[in-house]
């Protein structure tokens, strides 16, 4: 389900540090928001909404998108802003088309994708101003460092200044990408293959080198998050969230039982 991803993957408040650092994703089967150590352990809800798909994480603050899990506009989505342990949620942006894909945060911005409007849209960080940045895509996943916006374009990554200015596609892909994250000075993305066959991908930071470092059979890959030295990835497939060092070696299951897993991020 393209639709239905994170943050996150997007790359969201990457800068935390371990010792403090938790991870946050949503539970489409459950509609839930979950909170953990880096290390999975202490997994706890810490927000029940209806219909989550991506997440967000600032310095201060969760956010999540909602909406039509489909790529039409016949639903309405929204995104909601809540205090780090889910208390205080709030919708700050109503009335968005319904395929409501990733949502990111950077260069004091929120950024979300829609999908069947095919857009990019940018406010700030209350949800206020928010304006088209970029038209004429096929987003899913949104990623964003102090520069640089990136998102997944169904078959590509595509790179653009904070204010939609400069898009360019940096790298195409020979299976459908669902996410895009950025952190350790390059970019990783997420997707299966025909076959369901999970894929994390790592690139440099303008789309080169690009190189499959993780596979997941019969498992598809929803979120992809960087955070505390680590890449993290959910495993709707499989009900999972796992986490590898940043090359991707050394790869292993961190919290089981989440069936629905989706939109992982990493924050404080």
């Amino acid at each position: 389900m393209l639709a239905c991803g994170a943050g996150g993957a997007a790359a969201q408040s990457r800068r935390s540090s371990a010792a403090t650092a938790h991870l946050y994703w949503a539970n489409l089967d459950y509609d839930t928001i979950v909170e953990a150590n880096l290390n999975g352990m202490g997994a706890k809800t810490v927000a029940q909404t209806v219909g989550p798909s991506y997440v967000a994480v600032s310095s201060s603050h969760l956010f999540w998108s909602t909406g039509d899990s489909s790529q039409t506009c016949s639903h309405t989505g929204t995104i909601v802003e809540a205090d780090l342990n889910g208390s205080g949620a709030k919708a700050i942006v109503k009335r968005q088309p319904g395929s409501l894909n990733g949502v990111a945060v950077g260069g004091g911005h929120l950024y979300w994708a829609i999908g069947c409007a095919g857009t990019i849209v940018e406010a700030k960080l209350n949800g206020t101003g928010a304006k088209t940045i970029a038209k004429r895509q096929t987003p899913v996943g949104v990623a964003a460092d102090s520069s640089h916006l990136y998102w997944t374009n169904r078959y590509s990554i595509v790179e653009a200044k904070l204010n939609g200015t400069g898009t360019k596609t940096i790298a195409k892909t020979a299976f459908p990408v669902v996410d895009v994250a950025v952190g350790g000075g390059h970019l990783y993305w997420s997707g299966f293959t025909k076959q369901l066959t999970g894929k994390i991908v790592e690139a440099n930071l303008n789309g080169t080198g690009a190189k499959t470092i993780a596979t997941v059979p019969d498992g598809i890959l929803l979120e992809v998050a960087v955070g505390g030295g680590h890449l993290y990835w959910s495993d709707a497939g499989h009900g999972t969230i796992a986490e590898a060092n940043l090359n991707g070696t050394g790869a292993k299951t961190i919290v089981t039982n989440q069936r629905g897993a989706a939109a992982v991020a990493v924050g404080p």
